[in-house]
């Protein structure tokens, strides 16, 4: 089946007739995961090229900036789809950081969240949005912001 009509037929199921389930959002989010797979060696060439300035994920040029978008839109949004799942369909060839911390804070793994956010995306308002987010469920989710920001990275996937 095309992966574009795969995609907008289980956004109908999802969206328009609320049909929800784990397997229907597990292919919906991993097909989302190769589409963005296959267009990255794009941005990648022209990131080498100098064609492009590096710049924040969902804002890069063309298709691919729309899907990471929509991606991080699903895995936000959704609730049935598996984190564990969908962390081992990323792979290590392409960095979807911050697609790995919204799955991070789902597995409630907030230390690889925040490192995330504050180390390798450098990203201040997402990491507190993340603690304003995960408060009620880890109420020392502040102080390790704040270790975060007073220690240095030793993260690994």
């Amino acid at each position: 089946m095309n992966p574009d009509i795969a995609l907008e037929y289980l956004e109908r199921l999802i969206d328009i007739w609320n049909v929800t389930s784990q397997e229907i959002e597990n292919s919906l989010i991993i097909l989302y995961v190769e589409k963005v797979s296959s267009e990255w060696p794009a941005y990648q060439g022209m990131l080498a090229a100098g064609v492009v300035e590096p710049c924040m994920p969902g804002s890069e040029p063309g298709q691919l900036g729309t899907l990471r978008l929509r991606l991080t839109h699903f895995l936000e949004r959704l609730q049935n789809y598996s984190p564990s799942m969908v962390i081992r369909s990323l792979g290590y060839e392409i960095p979807l950081y911050q697609e790995l911390a919204i799955l991070y804070g789902r597995q409630r793994e907030c230390d690889k969240a925040l490192m995330l956010y504050c180390h390798v995306l450098a990203d201040r308002a997402k990491a507190e949005e993340f603690c304003d987010k995960y408060y009620e469920i880890d109420n020392q989710v502040y102080y390790k912001l704040l270790r975060m920001y007073n220690a240095p990275c030793h993260w690994k996937r």
